[in-house]
Order: C-alpha cells, then sequence, then structure tokens
C-alpha cells in the first residue's frame, strides 16, 4: 500500500515520535482516529514509520563512516609525523 500525500503531510505534521507512540500504545489519538479508515492509516502510519528510520538509518551510516575514514586519514598523518620526529631526534 502506498501514502498518499494528505497522509505523509498528517504524519509530518504530527512527527515521527507522536505517530510511533501512537501506534505503540493503541490509544489512537493521532493516527487512524476516523473509524472508516483506521486499518489504512495504521497501515500507511507504519509505512511512513519504516521510510523515515530508513533514512535516518542511511544518513547516521554515512555520518559514520566518513568520521571514520577523516580519523584514520589523521591517525597515518599522526604516525608518519611521528616517524620522522623520533628519526630527526635520533639523528
Amino acid at each position: 500500500m502506498s501514502i498518499t500525500p494528505e497522509q505523509r503531510a498528517q504524519f509530518e505534521k504530527i512527527g515521527l515520535d507522536l505517530v510511533k507512540a501512537d501506534l505503540a500504545t493503541g490509544a489512537r489519538r493521532y493516527v487512524g482516529t476516523n473509524l472508516d479508515t483506521v486499518s489504512a492509516d495504521v497501515s500507511a502510519a507504519r509505512e511512513w514509520v519504516k521510510e523515515v528510520e530508513d533514512k535516518v538509518s542511511s544518513r547516521e551510516s554515512l555520518r559514520f563512516w566518513s568520521m571514520f575514514v577523516i580519523t584514520a586519514i589523521g591517525a597515518i598523518a599522526a604516525v608518519i609525523a611521528a616517524v620522522f620526529a623520533i628519526f630527526e631526534w635520533i639523528n
């Protein structure tokens, strides 16, 4: 099932935390308040939460690997500088 633009706008207006809390508690304060479309709204909300969490996860993964590479380059540069300093100190 795909999420309609109206549902997507509603979920974005409510926010990720409230949508997740509403799905977890089953209170239906924000998602599925219309009794005719409860199951459609709930499944759309679950799909939207999964999409948002996947985006966040990929963003965090990219941030982690970019920081890892930058740190590794810095560590290699520090080792090279230390080697030259030690050789100069020995001589």
